[in-house]
């Protein structure tokens, strides 16, 4: 087992494009050249290759390797306390004969004082869940109900590996933890049989695939027969395939037909890793396609602004897209259960997909089917949600030194030890003559009295950090992001929907009379062109923006020189006819800029979660003026940030 050493050492060979002597390695990880050699030794040894290369020069880590050892090892990259934390809860529900003190000090590297504080926090959190843990003579073990440790195996430490993509799906509707967890363990495990891996994009891409095509099943969907299938059945994708299909069709009950088991298996050609080398996806995909995916790529960064030639998902991408392409060519259509939830979630992630969708049919002259565009839009979704980073709340400190004997320093290692890159210190005040100072921070946290100002949060503490200390900084600290999450939304709506583009009791005959008349009025303020009414056109053509009683039409471009969100009802109808998809009675024209894509977006999915509640929609055609209007909106937006958090 590799510890936390060995895993910086690959972090830091990483990071290296030419060999790096064992002299700088060693003064980097604070170790003797001899243990640098045989961390490499051990290294090389573990995955039966030379995945680290001496020479004269020094070590140099073989690129290929690097994301599929950094993934398969990241538990042991304990850096800080969340880290370790996480790690130290996974090992005591495992270790059934408990752990040894001198074995933790040796394998996380920190101090006696820190491993003590990490050790702290972990019996509060097993307390919490009606666990405790015993020690006696530097042992420690857990105790407690056997159910309880059973179950936080399965909801902390099956699942905490995969929190990416499992809270994609749980977000989606589509599969309970158990589910997830079942499907994940399959894979590895068959994968291990052969000794082989994926990386962590691929493994997402087949998580998906899998999780669609049970609910596919379920639903007695099966892919179309085929009339004769030529395929070496002694090939090990193909049998990693069949081993899985055949297990989940014991589990969920349907029939594990050749055709399954033939579509799954092209997931993993040119996905799987050895530890002989890796097979390049261009010994798969010819170089036209890949052109056409450079083209995609480009597109997607001049309208988005998102530069994805990150290689795992540029590689991701490019053999899901093979493969859709080749289902279609072949006229099978996978029954998508994502399909029903399109635009619900993220209209930005639903328009990547058919931005795509559309490339592909005008590159290759095949025209893509709603379902395999949604599916697209799912990969986006699990790559972007692997990118997301919240701000951290600032944390001002007021703690005089020569009251607390220079407590503020053991303040600050213990904030950052509790709740790591959640927070930032930015401000201190260790003297009474500067206590007046008004502080700027989010949340400010004193060992004196003192009063914060417009509504600042203040925790006042005891000058030994207690637990109770601890429960109220969290407790302000989700205080804090509450109100900036509301005060960022509520600020969106004043600076999205404008009054001139607010239009009440409009009469109208059609969707296109309207959309005519919502962009006129957006052409003569200079927010788009005079072309954009055909750019929303062409986006209902590819996909309906009605979504229940309302509709968000806009189009799959950037380039409008101002985000708005433009607003029509009826009070007085029973709502206006949307194409063949039905009536709508609240529609919401949006124009979006690139650089307010991504607030927008986050804006719009807090609406969207409003607007899927029938009952608030109905009441937000009853606001008979703009200000009651805004007002309501802002009301909404407030009680389901509240329900978030």
């Amino acid at each position: 087992m590799l510890k936390v050493k060995e895993y910086q050492l690959i972090e830091e060979l990483g990071k290296q494009d030419l060999p790096i002597s064992s002299v700088i390695l060693s003064d980097k990880l604070c170790v003797s050249t001899r243990t640098i050699r045989n961390y490499v030794s051990r290294i090389n040894q573990h995955f039966k290759h030379n995945v680290i290369v001496s020479s004269s020069k020094g070590y140099l880590l073989k690129k290929e390797f690097y994301e599929e050892i950094a993934f398969y090892y990241s538990d042991y990259a304990a850096h800080n306390f969340e880290q370790r934390r996480k790690n130290l809860i996974k090992q005591f529900l495992l270790a059934t004969d408990g752990l040894e003190w001198d074995d933790l000090l040796n394998e996380y590297n920190v101090s006696e004082t820190t491993l003590k504080n990490d050790l702290k926090s972990i019996r509060l959190f097993f307390l919490e869940n009606g666990l405790s843990i015993l020690h006696r003579n530097r042992h420690f073990a857990i105790s407690g109900d056997e159910r309880i440790i059973r179950n936080l195996i399965k909801d902390i430490f099956i699942m905490a590996d995969y929190d990416v993509t499992s809270s994609f799906f749980k977000n989606q509707d589509l599969l309970t933890d158990e589910e997830i967890s079942f499907i994940y363990r399959l894979v590895e495990t068959k994968l291990q049989y052969y000794n082989v891996m994926i990386s962590k994009f691929v493994m997402s891409n087949i998580i998906l695939y899998l999780v669609i095509m049970i609910k596919r099943l379920q639903q007695a969907a099966y892919l179309p027969k085929k009339e004769k299938i030529v395929l070496s059945k002694d090939k090990m994708e193909y049998l990693i395939a069949q081993e899985i299909i055949e297990t989940l069709a014991h589990r969920y009950q349907f029939d594990p037909r050749e055709e399954e088991i033939t579509e799954l298996r092209t997931m993993f050609v040119g996905n799987i890793t050895s530890y002989q080398g890796v097979k390049q996806v261009n010994q798969v995909v010819d170089k036209e396609f890949q052109k056409v995916i450079e083209f995609i790529l480009e597109e997607v960064n001049a309208v988005y602004g998102f530069d994805l030639q990150a290689k795992g998902f540029k590689n991701k991408l490019t053999m899901h897209l093979h493969q859709m392409i080749e289902r279609v060519r072949e006229g099978i259509v996978i029954n998508n259960p994502l399909l029903s939830l399109k635009n619900t979630r993220d209209i930005m992630l639903n328009n990547l997909g058919l931005l795509v969708g559309k490339i592909v049919q005008d590159k290759l002259g095949i025209k893509i089917p709603e379902e395999e565009m949604v599916y697209i839009s799912a990969h986006f979704g699990i790559y972007f949600e692997e990118e997301i980073e919240e701000l951290p709340v600032t944390i001002g400190i007021i703690s005089p030194s020569f009251s607390y004997n220079h407590l503020e320093n053991k303040l600050i290692r213990k904030l950052e030890q509790f709740y790591g890159e959640r927070i930032v210190v930015n401000e201190f005040v260790m003297d009474y003559c500067d206590i007046n100072r008004s502080l700027v921070s989010d949340l400010v946290i004193s060992t004196i009295s003192y009063q914060g100002v417009d509504n600042q949060e203040v925790v006042t503490l005891s000058p030994y950090f207690t637990d109770v200390d601890i429960q109220k900084i969290e407790k302000n600290i989700l205080a804090v992001k509450l109100k900036r999450k509301t005060e960022a939304y509520q600020r969106f709506t004043t600076n999205f929907i404008k009054e001139e583009l607010f239009q009440l009791n409009m009469k109208t005959t059609s969707r296109e009379d309207l959309l005519e008349s919502m962009t006129k009025k957006l052409v003569n303020s200079q927010i788009v062109s005079d072309d954009y009414l055909n750019d929303v056109l062409e986006k209902e053509s590819l996909s309906s923006s009605k979504l229940g009683e309302f509709a968000i039409p806009h189009a799959l471009n950037r380039k409008a020189n101002q985000s708005t969100i433009s607003v029509w009802y009826d009070t007085q109808s029973q709502g206006l006819k949307w194409g063949d998809e039905g009536r709508v009675k609240l529609v919401l024209l949006l124009t979006i800029t690139k650089e307010d894509q991504d607030e927008l977006n986050d804006y719009l999915q807090l609406l969207l979660n409003i607007l899927s509640d029938p009952q608030k929609v109905q009441e937000l055609l009853l606001q008979e003026s703009f200000s009651y209007f805004i007002d309501k909106v802002n009301e909404f937006i407030q009680v389901e940030v509240e329900t978030q958090y």
